[in-house]
């Protein structure tokens, strides 16, 4: 008898022990498997709820939507790299634990077995760098948009219509100004500034010689490009939108720099805070009937984002 309760002691011992071994990777997916279904209870209960959106039509863009959608998207990687980084430390340690007391100690003793997982763990660290580094670069084109979106959106007070990242057949055009001097493709170019120590503010100053863009420190040209390529590009769709030609002109904006010209430029270049005084005063070009059916054609492309409080599988 004293035998018998002995193997089941040691029996009862052993099945302790490994149930402790495997604790840590138990507590891993337990928490996965909570965290997943809590997301479906709730969405299950939402499905159930009897509302639906107040809103019955799509939204308009506003300035830099898509580099906000852009956002969003680098957002959601960062955070399943995150959980990756975050949980595959407690994944090894979890392994190595259940063979902590094991007979056989090779897997602990092998370095072999550290270096997949010490590898991906690297490739995870230069991921999120590279992550977090575009999306410092996509907000800063986001702040720029919204600079530049909001000094346009004084205009409307002056007759003009004001739309933001138009959706064009190749590329998003930032904004387009549609008013009795005509149809504007505006491209807004943000670009931080260099500091030093002895001036901590920046250089402010960009130099346009009709050709380049001369910044503190280099040179562009392909800003001035894109303005030109997305304003032929407006003005082919909008002139079969309307049936009649329409010539929209290039304008490209660089918010918080003070732009010089040592030549006469070719296009229209603004920082954004003088776009008011810019566009109140050049001459009248179309008339308030052309000016309607443009504006009709670029809304129609503009007013895309759907109300997002109650999705479609939601709504009863």
């Amino acid at each position: 008898m004293a035998i018998f309760f002995l193997h089941i002691s040691q029996d009862l011992a052993f099945m302790l022990t490994l149930a402790y071994q495997y604790i840590p990777i138990l507590i891993l997916f337990i928490t996965l498997a909570v965290l997943f279904g809590f997301l479906i209870v709730h969405k299950k209960l939402t499905e159930t709820r009897q509302k639906r959106s107040p809103f019955t039509k799509d939204f308009l863009r506003g300035p830099g939507y898509s580099e906000f959608k852009r956002i969003e998207l680098i957002n959601e990687d960062i955070t399943c790299w995150l959980f990756v980084l975050l949980f595959l430390p407690i994944f090894v340690y979890s392994i190595l634990f259940m063979h902590l007391h094991h007979p056989d100690r090779a897997l602990q003793d092998n370095l072999l077995f550290y270096i997949p997982f010490a590898l991906f763990y690297g490739f995870g660290l230069y991921k999120m760098n590279f992550l977090l580094t575009q999306r410092r670069k996509a907000r800063l084109g986001f702040e720029g948009e919204i600079a530049v979106g909001q000094e346009l959106n004084q205009l409307l007070a002056n007759g003009y219509h004001v739309f933001h990242d138009y959706p064009a057949s190749k590329n998003n055009i930032d904004h387009v100004l549609i008013g009795p001097a005509g149809v504007f493709a505006v491209e807004t170019k943000a670009r931080s500034k260099p500091t030093t120590k002895k001036n901590p503010q920046g250089d402010h100053k960009v130099f346009y010689d009709g050709k380049l863009l001369k910044f503190p420190g280099w040179s562009e040209s392909e800003p001035i490009r894109q303005a030109k390529r997305q304003a032929a590009e407006l003005s082919v769709e909008l002139s079969k939108a309307v049936g009649e030609p329409v010539q929209a002109q290039p304008v490209l904006a660089i918010p918080g720099w003070y732009v010089e010209r040592t030549a006469k430029p070719d296009i229209f270049i603004v920082n954004g805070k003088g776009a008011h005084g810019l566009f109140c005063k050049l001459p009248v070009s179309l008339d308030e009937s052309m000016i309607q059916r443009i504006v009709y054609q670029v809304e129609q492309k503009c007013r895309d984002v759907k109300p997002k409080a109650y999705r479609e599988w939601e709504q009863h």
